[in-house]
């Protein structure tokens, strides 16, 4: 159950001084997909058509189940002091990474994941999650340190140049936010 993970997240890093990358990685592999039921906590897909969030813990780190319908996908965005994991449940993605030189994104690197694989996302990344598929959904749990208990001062880019700086109104790292929800639009 995710109830059960968030149990165990609590359990295992009661002292943050433990909490790093690399055991945070390994405490993502051992999670037994199979076992957990997470639809009764899918979040309901917003509006605009773009992925849900539902954050179940944020202390000591952040466990958030992400619903991805078909063909969405999140803004590449930057991850400026914060690293975890995705763990795939249901569906397959991918996760597109990118490098930044003279304001210019170049992709690097896409990797696909299917149920139980996991995405590392490590401090500094610019990447975004896609859900390639055009009938299947994606389901993710998302572990992060620290929390994120929104996404103020995101920076989310756009291949064609855009730029956006969410801020704490923003439900998703994503260019379809209404306006006020961002801090920057350039």
């Amino acid at each position: 159950k995710m109830h059960t993970i968030v149990q165990h997240l609590k359990n295992k890093f009661t002292d943050t001084s433990t909490l790093h990358f690399n055991a945070l990685g390994e405490f993502v592999k051992e999670i037994d997909i199979n076992s957990i039921t997470y639809k009764e906590h899918l979040p309901p897909i917003p509006k605009n058509g773009d992925y849900g969030r539902n954050i179940m813990l944020l202390e000591p780190l952040e466990c958030v189940l992400l619903y991805w319908p078909p063909k969405s996908e999140s803004a590449i965005h930057y991850h400026a002091g914060f690293w975890g994991y995705v763990l795939v449940v249901e569906g397959y993605g991918d996760n597109i990474e990118y490098s930044m030189k003279n304001g210019v994104l170049t992709e690097t690197k896409n990797i696909r994941a299917y149920p139980g694989g996991i995405m590392s996302e490590p401090d500094g990344i610019i990447h975004k999650i896609v859900n390639p598929s055009n009938t299947e959904t994606l389901v993710t749990i998302h572990f992060y340190y620290p929390a994120l208990d929104n996404l103020n001062n995101l920076v989310i880019y756009g291949e064609d140049g855009k730029l956006g700086v969410l801020n704490e109104k923003a439900s998703c790292a994503f260019f379809q936010e209404p306006v006020e929800n961002f801090k920057k639009l350039e």
